[in-house]
């Protein structure tokens, strides 16, 4: 899993209207196996635009355990497609 949060608006990447910081990822688990990395900023999950945490949880919850799925992220700003094998909830 990680560990995630929004941040305030004076916070947030030049040219992208919000998203998801990725704070810590947790050795061993999907996310990791992806290549998640503590930084990495989620825009995109399943192809699913994701604005918020509750973006984030409505496209991760319309997935089942072992799907996998595709995770747009902006890393040191630049898009980076990597792809989850979604674990056990």
């Amino acid at each position: 899993g990680i560990r995630a949060a929004e941040p305030a608006a004076d916070e947030r990447h030049a040219g992208v209207d919000a998203w998801v910081n990725v704070e810590s990822v947790d050795q061993g688990s999907a996310a990791a196996a992806a290549g998640l990395e503590p930084g990495d900023v989620v825009v995109e999950l399943g192809g699913q635009p994701v604005t918020s945490m509750g973006e984030l949880l409505s496209a991760l919850r319309s997935h089942a355990p072992g799907d996998q799925v595709s995770v747009v992220v902006l890393r040191n700003g630049e898009r980076v497609e990597l792809t989850a094998t979604l674990g056990s909830r």
